[in-house]
Parts: structure tokens; C-alpha cells; sequence
């Protein structure tokens, strides 16, 4: 039976939306509020920023093989609803499922594989310190779920 997963930000009430260098696995930067997950708030209860996760797409593997990072945003039994990946992008509130497409295929049929492999790049922005006004050590507190999907 194939899988998939879908991500979700345990810290959304913290994401302080920013621009996040480098954050996108090409080295361009990431800009869409639904691709952000919180970092947390400070005592204050000031949000500290973001991350992003994003997949390396081209080594997406299946079983060993390089395969294509999927996703749909509808029924992920429906496989008319299924894309390939554009940029790796993983949204970070679980409304999207990801899985992966054998590489020479292209009509959307999730691949039953036993093992898979997805490459990712985590990075982040943290807001100035004179936003944050803290002096002392503050913890980052970003917490994300990932979750299997049974196909």
C-alpha cells in the first residue's frame, strides 16, 4: 500500500513571517507566509520568526531509485489530483499530502514504495534584536509533526 505525509507547525500561533534567505533548496529565498513555521515567542510573548522546510526534489529516492516528489492538495486516492513538485515547497499546515511518482511515470500513481528518501533543508530568520528586545538567552522553539498517510 503506498504512503505519503503531510507536515504540520505545532508553533503556528508563533510564525512571525519573514523573508527566509537562502531557504529554498536552489539558494532562493522564501517568501509565502503558508511555507513559514514558528520559531516561538519570547517572555515577552514577542514572535521570535520562521523557518522553512523544503525537499531536495532531484534526489528523492524510492527504494533506492531516484523517483519524483509529489504532492496533492485534494483526495490523495484521486491520482488526477496529484502534481509533481516545483520548487520542493513543504506547506506547513497539513493540508497537503507528499509522496513520490516513479520517475519515468507521469499519470500521478503513487509509487508503493518500502523505503523512501527526502532530502531536506531546514533554514530560518529570526527578527532584529531591537524588534525582540531581549538581552538574555532565548530559546528557538519551533516543533513540527510529520505524519504517514495510507493511500
Amino acid at each position: 500500500m503506498p504512503l505519503g505525509w503531510t507536515m504540520v507547525d505545532n508553533r503556528n500561533d508563533s510564525v512571525q513571517v519573514l523573508t527566509i534567505k537562502n531557504g529554498k533548496w536552489d539558494g532562493s529565498d522564501v517568501t509565502g507566509a503558508e511555507y513559514e513555521f514558528g520559531l516561538g515567542k519570547t517572555a515577552g510573548g514577542v514572535k521570535i520568526g520562521a523557518y522553512s522546510v523544503y525537499v531536495d526534489k532531484g534526489n528523492v529516492l524510492a527504494d533506492g531509485v531516484n523517483a519524483k516528489m509529489m504532492y496533492t492538495d485534494g483526495d490523495p486516492t484521486d491520482k488526477t489530483k496529484w502534481v509533481v513538485s516545483g520548487a520542493g515547497e513543504v506547506k506547513s499546515n497539513s493540508s497537503r499530502v507528499y509522496s513520490v511518482e516513479a520517475e519515468s511515470s507521469s499519470d500521478g500513481t503513487v509509487l508503493p514504495a518500502k523505503v523512501t528518501t527526502w532530502p531536506i533543508k531546514v533554514a530560518a530568520a529570526i527578527q532584529g534584536t531591537d524588534t525582540l528586545a531581549i538581552s538574555d538567552d532565548t530559546n528557538l522553539d519551533g516543533s513540527a509533526t510529520i505524519s504517514l498517510v495510507y493511500i
